[in-house]
């Protein structure tokens, strides 16, 4: 190659070609320092995509009246499947009175006929509105989270003037396909962090975001304990979470990469606690089936046992949809990935 180079040209100017790479490259590994790469993995609706929301709060400047207006869609998206799923199990396995049962037949008609429109038509509207003040109806939410989210704001998320808040955005739901990235300066540090899906036919496009990762952040929803995969009813989502953060973390790609653990939906996770026994799904869970942290803890060390390696691996409970909490949690792990990056950065 270097004969290449030097053939038509002196040996003062090869020289100087030689003197400008070498500069090159060495601008080019002082940029590469400064430059935190994040990869975000984890099962599907374990909470990436929110977490990756939040950054965009935290460390942007938030989200555009653009944004503000796709994620309405989004929502009324969310509400309408939602309740689509609700009354549809009511009126196989649930005894309605005459009344209740005639409103949950126009309201799933109406679903159907606004099928693919992002729209909600003012009659769809109004049908809501209508069954949601229906006193059986709100008996038949309880327990339902995406119902109790919406439940006292009804009447003004389906408003067509309707503006979502932040928060309002944390809580929509949208699957994540491909591979989204969000880069971001904070202490002094260019933050490159990957979202990538987390449904298992999304999972064999990971491996190519895999190189040069500073830190692997793995997202586990534990308040899916009772839960089973989309993909799969027969498989435990908080077992198949396990699997997947167990061929992660030994995989050879992340033989020197920080782990960081999020256990995350704690609020979700200890409401649940109190209705549906933990035990019944774990049964080698020996503590107290009522007390979070135990429950928490107990989870925890079921994925700290899965790694071989010799590093250590970073665990902090969190609820994603929270925003002071997902600052503090970032600005604690921030800390370690710093360490760790510049650590590995100048061995």
């Amino acid at each position: 190659v270097m004969g290449c180079i030097t053939s038509g040209i002196d040996n003062s100017e090869a020289f100087m070609l030689s003197r400008k790479i070498d500069e090159k490259l060495k601008l080019e590994g002082i940029d590469f320092r400064r430059q935190v790469k994040l990869l975000l993995l984890g099962t599907g609706e374990s909470g990436k995509s929110t977490i990756l929301k939040q950054l965009k709060v935290i460390h942007e400047k938030g989200f555009t009246d653009k944004e503000k207006e796709d994620y309405k869609y989004i929502i009324w998206g969310n509400i309408t499947h939602s309740l689509r799923l609700l009354l549809e199990s009511c009126l196989k396995h649930t005894a309605l009175s005459k009344e209740l049962h005639e409103k949950a037949q126009g309201v799933l008609g109406l679903i159907e006929e606004d099928s693919g429109n992002l729209k909600l038509p003012g009659k769809l509207s109004e049908s809501i509105v209508n069954l949601w003040s229906h006193t059986e109806f709100k008996e038949l939410c309880k327990n339902k989270d995406v119902c109790q989210v919406w439940t006292d704001n009804i009447e003004r998320v389906i408003s067509p003037s309707y503006v979502p808040s932040s928060y309002e955005i944390m809580l929509a739901r949208s699957k994540t396909t491909g591979i989204v990235e969000r880069s971001f300066i904070y202490k002094d540090l260019k933050f490159r962090i990957f979202d990538v899906g987390g449904q298992r036919s999304e999972r064999r496009k990971w491996i190519h975001c895999f190189e040069d990762v500073t830190c692997l952040l793995f997202c586990v929803a534990c308040s899916e304990y009772d839960e089973t995969l989309i993909e799969d009813v027969s498989v435990n989502r908080l077992r198949e979470s396990l699997q997947l953060f167990e061929s992660i973390c030994n995989n050879r790609y992340f033989l020197n990469t920080s782990i960081i653990l999020f256990l995350n939906k704690m609020d979700l996770f200890k409401e649940k606690l109190r209705i549906i026994p933990f035990r019944d799904y774990f049964p080698e869970y020996t503590g107290d089936e009522k007390n979070w942290e135990e429950a928490a803890s107990f989870i925890e060390e079921k994925f700290k046992k899965l790694y071989k390696g010799g590093e250590e691996i970073y665990a902090k409970r969190t609820c994603a949809t929270d925003t002071d909490n997902m600052r503090f949690m970032f600005d604690a792990v921030t800390d370690i990935i710093i360490a760790n990056h510049f650590s590995s950065c100048y061995l």
